[in-house]
């Protein structure tokens, strides 16, 4: 049999039963954003836009934003792949522009949505 020492099974266990520290989360990591909602808030209340600016406004115009880039760069990233470049450079924004090709680019992204649904069904 095998005795153990009192004062060290103590320590043993409140070396294991200490709380972790929650750390603080900011607006951006709850509304599950990349874009920081507190600074768009802070640059509508510095502005003439507006004088204060809600929580809510501001996680709402954020996550807009963020949606309208990730498209943005969406369409220029498969751009750059029908003219076989491996990276997006701002000659590909360009033919953002152009009504034709933005309808064209527009077209392969919902055909590629399509096969990806018809595939999950």
């Amino acid at each position: 049999m095998t005795y153990v020492n009192c004062a060290l099974v103590k320590d043993c266990v409140s070396l294991t039963m200490k709380k972790k520290k929650k750390h603080a989360t900011d607006l951006s990591a709850r509304a599950g954003l990349v874009f920081p909602v507190k600074h768009f808030q802070q640059t509508f209340s510095d502005g003439k836009l507006a004088q204060t600016v809600d929580e809510e406004g501001a996680v709402f115009f954020t996550g807009v934003l963020e949606f309208l880039v990730a498209e943005i760069l969406a369409l220029a990233g498969q751009d750059a792949v029908l003219k076989q470049s491996n990276k997006i450079t701002l000659h590909h924004l360009p033919g953002l522009q152009d009504r034709r090709r933005y309808a064209e680019l527009l077209e392969r992204s919902k055909e590629e949505e399509e096969e990806v649904v018809g595939v999950a069904t």
